[in-house]
């Protein structure tokens, strides 16, 4: 009964170990564009001696920029202008982007939804990114803003091309001075 005590805890000690060592590899798959049919794998190697499996997980993937948890403005425009600011289409929803994210190999891994929120307030109070708005209804947005960061980021917001959110804003501006115009 000792002797088994014995090898049952020695097995108990070697067994997390032997895991780890067939653990030693990240797997990331990747598509380069929307239209490629095959993912590539890239391999990162896992210090199998490292303390917490977890820790280094996280270590390997921030220093690989495997997950973003800071997101410039900028990548968002090129990633909008790529996918979505295509033909008549001119907003997309934060819905639709954040569930491409979520879902697409070719999209930007984000630490969480929080990433993109920052993202698209750091980049709302200039007028070089996007405008906003929470609905559009044939060619006028509702609650539009083009370079103000007051907004309340949610799943109704849009994302608003920034030269047809510059054309919108002009428009509105000629708008209230022909309704200004008359009044004088």
């Amino acid at each position: 009964e000792e002797q088994a005590k014995k090898e049952r805890a020695a097995a108990e000690d070697v067994i997390p170990r032997a895991a780890r060592e067939c653990f030693k590899w990240l797997l990331c798959p990747v598509l380069a564009s929307p239209t490629d049919r095959q993912p590539t794998i890239e391999v990162f190697p896992i210090n199998a001696g490292a303390g917490s499996y977890a820790a280094e997980l996280v270590r390997v993937c921030q220093e690989n920029e495997l997950v973003i948890s800071a997101w410039s403005p900028i990548h968002l425009r090129s990633k909008l202008r790529e996918l979505y600011w295509k033909g008549d289409v001119v907003a997309v929803p934060t819905k639709t982007v954040w569930h491409d994210i979520e879902k697409h190999l070719f999209m930007p891994r984000l630490a969480n939804r929080g990433v993109l929120d920052q993202a698209i307030l750091k980049g709302c109070d200039s007028r070089d990114f996007f405008g906003t708005a929470y609905s559009q209804s044939g060619d006028r947005f509702e609650g539009f803003k083009f370079g103000e960061a007051s907004i309340q980021v949610d799943n109704t917001l849009l994302l608003i091309e920034p030269a047809a959110a510059a054309a919108y804003a002009a428009a509105l501006k000629q708008a209230e001075l022909q309704e200004a115009a008359p009044a004088q």
